[in-house]
Protein backbone atom coordinates (compact mmCIF):
# COMPACT_ATOMS: atom_id res chain seq x y z
CA UNK A 1 0.00 0.00 0.00
CA UNK A 2 2.87 2.67 0.78
CA UNK A 3 4.63 1.82 -3.03
CA UNK A 4 1.18 1.98 -4.49
CA UNK A 5 1.21 5.75 -2.44
CA UNK A 6 4.63 6.50 -3.09
CA UNK A 7 4.38 5.72 -7.09
CA UNK A 8 0.83 7.94 -7.20
CA UNK A 9 2.87 10.69 -5.72
CA UNK A 10 5.48 10.67 -8.29
CA UNK A 11 3.11 9.88 -11.43
CA UNK A 12 1.75 13.26 -10.30
CA UNK A 13 4.71 15.50 -9.75
CA UNK A 14 5.16 13.38 -13.00
CA UNK A 15 1.88 14.85 -15.06
CA UNK A 16 2.61 18.11 -13.13
CA UNK A 17 6.43 18.40 -14.63
CA UNK A 18 4.86 17.42 -17.90
CA UNK A 19 1.98 19.90 -18.12
CA UNK A 20 4.33 22.31 -17.09
CA UNK A 21 7.17 21.59 -19.81
CA UNK A 22 3.79 21.34 -22.21
CA UNK A 23 2.67 24.71 -21.55
CA UNK A 24 5.87 26.23 -21.88
CA UNK A 25 6.60 25.10 -24.91
CA UNK A 26 3.28 26.06 -26.39
CA UNK A 27 3.76 29.94 -25.20
CA UNK A 28 7.72 29.63 -26.99
CA UNK A 29 5.77 28.54 -29.95
CA UNK A 30 3.34 31.06 -30.02
CA UNK A 31 6.04 33.99 -29.33
CA UNK A 32 8.50 32.92 -31.92
CA UNK A 33 5.52 32.42 -35.08
CA UNK A 34 4.46 36.13 -33.23
CA UNK A 35 8.22 37.41 -33.84
CA UNK A 36 7.99 35.73 -37.26
CA UNK A 37 4.97 37.33 -39.15
CA UNK A 38 6.03 40.83 -37.55
CA UNK A 39 9.22 40.60 -38.75
CA UNK A 40 7.72 39.09 -42.01
CA UNK A 41 5.00 42.14 -42.47
CA UNK A 42 8.01 44.22 -41.18
CA UNK A 43 9.83 43.44 -44.26
CA UNK A 44 6.89 43.48 -46.73
CA UNK A 45 6.27 47.19 -45.91
CA UNK A 46 9.43 47.79 -46.38
CA UNK A 47 9.27 46.83 -49.95
CA UNK A 48 6.28 48.94 -50.48
CA UNK A 49 7.84 51.86 -49.18
CA UNK A 50 10.82 51.21 -51.17
CA UNK A 51 8.31 50.96 -54.14
CA UNK A 52 7.09 55.08 -53.32
CA UNK A 53 10.31 55.73 -52.85
CA UNK A 54 11.74 54.39 -56.19
CA UNK A 55 9.03 55.78 -58.39
CA UNK A 56 9.82 59.21 -56.92
CA UNK A 57 13.27 59.05 -57.41
CA UNK A 58 13.24 57.80 -60.71
CA UNK A 59 10.70 60.47 -61.96
CA UNK A 60 13.05 63.24 -60.91
CA UNK A 61 16.22 61.54 -62.27
CA UNK A 62 18.04 60.79 -65.81
CA UNK A 63 15.41 58.50 -66.54
CA UNK A 64 12.33 60.90 -65.58
CA UNK A 65 11.75 64.59 -65.77
CA UNK A 66 15.10 65.98 -65.61
CA UNK A 67 16.12 63.68 -68.12
CA UNK A 68 13.88 65.26 -70.99
CA UNK A 69 14.65 68.65 -69.53
CA UNK A 70 18.26 68.59 -70.02
CA UNK A 71 17.58 67.86 -73.47
CA UNK A 72 16.31 70.65 -76.61
CA UNK A 73 14.08 68.23 -77.72
CA UNK A 74 12.82 64.75 -76.07
CA UNK A 75 10.04 62.40 -76.18
CA UNK A 76 10.41 59.48 -74.03
CA UNK A 77 7.96 56.88 -72.39
CA UNK A 78 9.01 56.75 -68.35
CA UNK A 79 7.46 53.60 -66.50
CA UNK A 80 7.68 52.75 -62.90
CA UNK A 81 6.43 50.13 -60.52
CA UNK A 82 3.94 51.13 -57.80
CA UNK A 83 2.03 50.04 -54.76
CA UNK A 84 -1.05 48.10 -55.63
CA UNK A 85 -3.10 50.19 -54.08
CA UNK A 86 -2.61 53.18 -55.70
CA UNK A 87 -5.16 54.21 -58.35
CA UNK A 88 -3.70 57.18 -59.84
CA UNK A 89 -0.44 59.41 -60.02
CA UNK A 90 -1.49 62.97 -60.36
CA UNK A 91 0.24 65.99 -61.74
CA UNK A 92 -1.26 69.40 -60.18
CA UNK A 93 -0.44 73.00 -59.43
CA UNK A 94 -1.90 73.21 -55.87
CA UNK A 95 -2.83 76.86 -56.01
CA UNK A 96 -4.46 76.92 -59.24
CA UNK A 97 -6.19 73.13 -58.90
CA UNK A 98 -9.61 73.20 -60.79
CA UNK A 99 -11.88 69.59 -61.23
CA UNK A 100 -12.10 68.45 -64.51
CA UNK A 101 -12.39 64.90 -66.56
CA UNK A 102 -10.41 61.77 -65.35
CA UNK A 103 -9.46 63.38 -62.16
CA UNK A 104 -10.45 61.67 -58.78
CA UNK A 105 -13.60 63.84 -57.08
CA UNK A 106 -12.86 66.22 -54.67
CA UNK A 107 -9.00 65.66 -55.89
CA UNK A 108 -8.58 69.79 -55.84
CA UNK A 109 -10.48 70.41 -52.62
CA UNK A 110 -8.40 67.92 -50.91
CA UNK A 111 -4.99 69.08 -52.08
CA UNK A 112 -6.06 72.74 -51.48
CA UNK A 113 -7.09 71.41 -48.15
CA UNK A 114 -3.93 69.16 -47.09
CA UNK A 115 -1.32 70.31 -48.94
CA UNK A 116 -1.79 74.49 -49.35
CA UNK A 117 1.57 76.59 -48.86
CA UNK A 118 3.53 73.40 -50.04
CA UNK A 119 5.79 73.17 -52.90
CA UNK A 120 4.51 69.68 -54.33
CA UNK A 121 3.37 68.94 -57.68
CA UNK A 122 3.24 64.92 -57.69
CA UNK A 123 0.65 63.00 -55.42
CA UNK A 124 -0.29 59.37 -55.14
CA UNK A 125 -4.54 58.74 -54.74
CA UNK A 126 -5.98 57.98 -52.90
CA UNK A 127 -4.24 59.99 -50.17
CA UNK A 128 -3.03 58.12 -46.99
CA UNK A 129 -1.89 55.38 -48.98
CA UNK A 130 1.41 56.33 -48.39
CA UNK A 131 1.60 57.09 -45.63
CA UNK A 132 0.54 53.49 -43.89
CA UNK A 133 4.14 52.60 -45.58
CA UNK A 134 6.03 55.78 -44.09
CA UNK A 135 6.18 57.70 -47.47
CA UNK A 136 4.37 60.49 -48.52
CA UNK A 137 1.59 60.94 -50.72
CA UNK A 138 2.58 64.03 -52.59
CA UNK A 139 6.27 64.82 -53.92
CA UNK A 140 7.96 67.90 -55.17
CA UNK A 141 9.55 67.38 -58.69
CA UNK A 142 11.65 70.58 -59.67
CA UNK A 143 14.31 70.78 -61.82
CA UNK A 144 17.14 72.85 -59.98
CA UNK A 145 21.04 71.51 -59.87
CA UNK A 146 22.53 71.24 -56.38
CA UNK A 147 22.35 74.00 -54.31
CA UNK A 148 20.04 76.09 -56.92
CA UNK A 149 16.47 77.51 -55.93
CA UNK A 150 13.66 75.17 -57.00
CA UNK A 151 13.10 75.67 -60.66
CA UNK A 152 9.62 74.88 -62.27
CA UNK A 153 9.78 72.18 -65.18
CA UNK A 154 6.71 70.67 -65.28
CA UNK A 155 3.99 71.96 -67.84
CA UNK A 156 0.97 71.63 -65.44
CA UNK A 157 -2.48 72.83 -66.73
CA UNK A 158 -5.25 73.98 -63.94
CA UNK A 159 -6.81 70.55 -64.75
CA UNK A 160 -5.03 67.82 -62.99
CA UNK A 161 -2.72 65.24 -65.39
CA UNK A 162 -4.17 61.89 -63.60
CA UNK A 163 -2.26 58.73 -64.94
CA UNK A 164 -4.16 55.53 -63.82
CA UNK A 165 -2.23 53.00 -62.23
CA UNK A 166 -2.48 49.55 -64.88
CA UNK A 167 -1.62 46.05 -63.98
CA UNK A 168 1.45 44.56 -66.73
CA UNK A 169 3.17 41.51 -66.12
CA UNK A 170 1.29 41.00 -62.32
CA UNK A 171 3.05 44.15 -60.82
CA UNK A 172 0.78 47.77 -60.98
CA UNK A 173 2.64 50.24 -62.99
CA UNK A 174 2.13 53.94 -63.83
CA UNK A 175 3.17 54.50 -67.57
CA UNK A 176 3.23 58.19 -68.94
CA UNK A 177 5.38 60.09 -71.63
CA UNK A 178 7.46 63.22 -70.75
CA UNK A 179 8.06 65.31 -73.87
CA UNK A 180 10.30 68.40 -74.20
CA UNK A 181 9.45 70.81 -77.51
CA UNK A 182 12.39 73.14 -77.78
CA UNK A 183 14.53 74.44 -74.98
CA UNK A 184 12.60 76.59 -73.58
CA UNK A 185 9.59 74.82 -72.71
CA UNK A 186 8.84 72.87 -69.99
CA UNK A 187 7.79 69.16 -70.04
CA UNK A 188 4.95 67.83 -70.89
CA UNK A 189 2.93 64.83 -69.46
CA UNK A 190 0.46 62.50 -70.75
CA UNK A 191 -0.95 59.11 -70.60
CA UNK A 192 1.18 56.69 -72.75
Amino acid sequence: MIRSLMSLKKSRRGSIEMSFQFIFSIILVVVVLFVGFYVIKMFLDRAEQIKFLDFSSRLKSEQGVWGVWTQEEASQVFSAQVNSNVKYVCFANIANCQQGSGVPSNFCTNISRMYSGKNYNVFFYPFGIAEKYHAKSAVAVYCNADNEPQKKCIEIPKTPICIKAKTVEGQWKIKMRLSKQNETSLVEISAA
